[in-house]
């Protein structure tokens, strides 16, 4: 007689999910744009940290257009296509030549901070309790969610903006130092100053660079 192995339903459905965690950006710019800002690009793929950033400009328009995503089931992210996948490559990329060594944070703006709330909760994401950082007029609300080496700063208003879309507007690149990566990058970026990061400083990317996302440089200032 052979052993019955009885199934707990009650606890497989209660064991904890991994967490989701973002595999590529796919981005509708010029690679050329991009190795102008000092990063490596092969064959429109650009490797930061552990996630690719894809160029595939064209009729998918400008900007973060799409975005893949591990250990996320039904995404559901508006007008922001979302695909899953499986199997991600843990290699981790090289340092650029500007420094860059991984992506500090990716800004998720949507319509409504409750929507957005919803969408990330329902792939597994933890969203903290929000902070509002609007000081006047609608009140606009922010959190920041893990989503495996990079957080998503989560940017909506409390009430609904009906003319508002959803969109992964900007990049906050990590960088051993700020100042170098300035100096390298020259007129491309902006004035060096302090973060709301401790011991950071930022730098933003001019759009005179041609880059249809909004990029900034954080890390520590140059020794």
């Amino acid at each position: 007689m052979h052993a019955v192995q009885i199934i707990d339903i009650a606890k497989i459905k209660n064991m904890k999910r991994e967490a989701p965690s973002i595999v590529e950006l796919h981005i509708g710019d010029e690679p050329q744009v991009w190795k102008n800002l000092g990063f490596r690009v092969e064959n429109k793929r650009c490797r930061v940290g552990t996630i690719d950033l894809v160029f595939d400009q064209g009729s998918k328009g400008p900007g973060i257009h799409s975005w893949v995503l591990q250990n996320a089931e039904s995404p559901n992210f508006g007008s922001i296509k979302t695909m899953s996948q499986d199997f991600i490559s843990t290699e981790l990329a090289l340092d650029h030549p500007n420094g860059c060594f991984g992506i500090d944070h990716v800004v998720l703006r949507v319509p409504e901070f409750g929507r957005g709330r919803i969408a990330l909760e329902q792939i597994g994401a933890l969203v903290g309790e929000p902070e509002a950082i609007s000081k006047s007029g609608p009140t606009i609300l922010r959190s920041a969610v893990n989503m495996g080496e990079v957080v998503v700063e989560l940017i909506g208003p409390e009430q609904l903006d009906p003319i508002a879309s959803w969109a992964l507007w900007g990049l906050v690149m990590s960088v051993r130092e700020v100042d170098e990566c300035a100096k390298l990058l020259g007129s491309a970026v902006g004035k060096v100053k302090p973060a709301v990061q401790k011991n950071k400083c930022i730098t933003t990317v001019r759009k005179e660079a041609g880059a249809s996302v909004a990029i900034a440089f954080l890390g520590p200032p140059a020794k």
